[in-house]
């Protein structure tokens, strides 16, 4: 009986492993066109690899794969999910993987289950992006972007969501003791928050980390940024580091609880409503009562200042 079972798990095993596969585009044009994947005579599906090394366009649902990468081989690739495309991955995803890669949303979704890495390529050659008009984007795990080689976001529209984001990349190299002998920097990260949304899926104060003092997320015009918890120290840690910097701003929420001014006229906001702290950028100064209490600690460290000298 148990010999029976044995042979009966082997050969599901050995089906299982024969219907998955590795298939790379070799033409321009729709997933969904057999054309684009060469002499496989098929489409990716559910327990295949997608490799994606020529420009593919995502115009309609065609379902989910295992592992999706962009840019691979030496050759670059550029994955498109236009308005009506849906694209899912049950693993990982990787824009940039040993050769540069670009992802462009412009409508659509792309779900990606596990983590997504933008600028996975070791070796220099940089210049990975997302770029994001509209749509939506999640992202299960990690959003590591230039986790080996420079790369960038830039979002004018739609809605990022996804449990932590990794800015930029380092290594820290320690000595038998597990002291800290030196810091690598490896590559630099550029998040440009231009609108739409970019939301945490987790409320801690982990869920946003810079590990370049290079790395920078620019938030302008009307976007906002939404994490969970009470994270006005982060975000404070973060501006005073240069790590978040803003310009442009067009929100239509007003005034928040905690107020940042560049220097230009130009405001970042934050509010607190009991479950998430929202972030945004606008023209409008805070309060004149506020103002008056900015005034009035100027005016007593003066004062201070006097009965010291």
């Amino acid at each position: 009986m148990y010999k029976k079972i044995a042979i009966g798990l082997a050969i599901a095993l050995a089906a299982t492993m024969a219907q998955a596969a590795i298939l790379t585009s070799a033409a321009d044009g729709l997933w969904s066109a057999t054309a684009t994947w060469g002499t496989a005579g098929a489409v990716p599906s559910a327990l295949d690899t997608a490799r994606v090394n020529t420009s593919v366009t995502v115009d309609s649902n065609v379902g989910t794969v295992t592992l999706v990468t962009v840019g691979r081989d030496s050759l670059p690739g550029n994955l498109t999910v236009t308005t009506g495309g849906t694209l899912s991955s049950s693993a990982n995803g990787i824009i940039g993987d040993t050769s540069v890669g670009h992802a462009t949303l412009s409508g659509g979704t792309l779900n990606i289950a596990g983590a997504l890495n933008i600028g996975n390529v070791t070796g220099g050659a940089g210049g990975s992006t997302l770029t994001m008009s509209s749509g939506t984007l999640t992202v299960g795990t990690i959003l590591a972007l230039a986790k080996a080689d420079d790369a960038s976001i830039t979002m004018t529209g739609g809605n990022i969501s996804t449990k932590s984001l990794n800015m930029g990349q380092s290594i820290i190299q320690t000595n038998d003791l597990g002291e800290v002998t030196n810091t690598v920097h490896v590559a630099d990260a550029t998040f440009n928050l231009y609108g739409g949304s970019l939301t945490f899926t987790t409320n801690t104060a982990g869920a946003i980390t810079f590990k370049t003092a290079a790395s920078v997320m620019d938030i302008q015009n009307g976007a906002e940024l939404i994490w969970g918890g009470n994270q006005w120290a982060a975000i404070d840690t973060f501006i005073n580091n240069g790590n978040i910097t803003w310009d442009n701003g067009s929100g239509v929420e007003g005034v928040g609880d905690k107020t940042w001014d560049n220097g230009t006229g130009s405001y970042i906001h934050t509010a607190y409503d009991g479950t998430d702290t929202t972030v945004w950028v606008n023209q409008t100064i805070p309060e004149p009562a506020t103002v008056g209490m900015l005034g009035l600690g100027a005016l007593i460290m003066m004062l201070i200042r006097r009965m010291r000298g």
